[in-house]
């Protein structure tokens, strides 16, 4: 059994013994592999939760003292909002859960949202990539680079937020791999993943070898930068030709909402890699009352198959890396 003898966030006094079987285990407990051996170890709160992280070098493990968790009422698929909300409403407008895995894949915006989310997500949040990503982009925080469990939650504990690398390597943050963040959203309320690369580029279509989702993803989100509505394919996407093959068209016509709806929907364009559990949204950012006819078409296509959600302009000083920042 498990026998909290006293604990906070940070470190805490534990008994453990092994021999107690499923019948006999407290509800709302689970523990596998421990001796019988007094350990120290972390604790971390997540929600109505005391999460305790064993770090005895012989026999490491968790284990979950918890009260039921309330079940959380997620967005239909095909709900979307096409009137654009306020960057800071993004995670309202995706319809966001108390726990949730976030993967951030296609064009403009992803590093934007993902410092968004980290802002206004409840509980503890790591944000992090498994591509790679502008080392300048920190959005004020300072990044972890390849950090132990127990580094890692004390900077959840300190900060709530944490921004966490594998490494550096000239102007650029590498990313860490798609178990990694597996891992670390047994440990925190949420994990933001930037699993996408684009050049800078509003729209994009993926290779073989993209995106780099992370099995447990509960929500796979796929960005769309405005400057990419309406224009010449291959004046506004990265991988112009897989844009157009995916759309049947050629990469010199326009993309219209039918052609972005076909990208966006192919298990081989935007959906690519979407574990079967997740649920699929878009985020247009950047939309102008220009652009409101074409999102209102391609709200129409995409309904049934993926939630939609767009951000209205907003000025540098308003980003989500400023304010962090500031």
């Amino acid at each position: 059994m498990v026998s909290i003898v006293g604990w906070a966030v940070g470190r805490v006094v534990c008994s453990v013994s092994s021999s107690c079987s499923k019948s006999t285990k407290p509800p709302g407990t689970r523990h596998e592999g421990f001796g019988e051996r007094r350990y120290v170890a972390l604790a971390y709160k997540r929600r109505s939760r005391l999460v305790v992280q064993f770090t005895h070098s012989m026999k490491p493990g968790t284990a979950t003292i918890c009260n039921p968790r309330p079940a959380v009422e997620r967005p239909r698929v095909g709900v979307g909002m096409t009137e654009p909300v306020m960057i800071g409403d993004i995670a309202d407008a995706l319809g966001l859960g108390d726990h949730e895995l976030v993967s951030l894949v296609g064009g403009g915006g992803k590093t934007t949202v993902l410092f968004a989310l980290g802002a206004q997500l409840r509980g503890t949040v790591v944000l992090t990539t498994t591509t790679k990503m502008g080392r300048e982009r920190t959005g004020g925080l300072e990044p972890l680079l390849a950090p132990s469990d127990e580094t890692l939650l004390g900077e959840l504990a300190d900060r709530r937020v944490a921004l966490a690398w594998r490494a550096v390597s000239d102007h650029k943050a590498l990313g860490v791999e798609p178990h990694v963040c597996d891992r670390w959203f047994e440990m925190a309320d949420h994990v933001v993943v930037e699993a996408d690369g684009s050049r800078r580029m509003p729209f994009k279509a993926p290779l073989e070898y993209e995106p780099v989702v992370p099995a447990q993803t509960t929500v796979l989100v796929a960005c769309v930068g405005a400057a990419a509505l309406g224009a010449v394919i291959s004046d506004q996407c990265q991988r112009p030709e897989r844009v157009a093959a995916l759309a049947g068209c050629s990469a010199e016509d326009q993309l219209t909402p039918q052609r972005l709806a076909a990208v966006l929907l192919s298990d081989r364009g935007s959906r690519k890699d979407c574990p079967p559990s997740a649920r699929f949204a878009v985020v247009i950012n950047q939309v102008l009352p220009s652009h409101h006819r074409y999102v209102a078409d391609l709200a129409e296509l995409v309904a049934c198959q993926a939630q939609l959600a767009c951000i209205a302009p907003f000025s540098p000083k308003d980003s989500p890396e400023s304010a962090a920042a500031g």
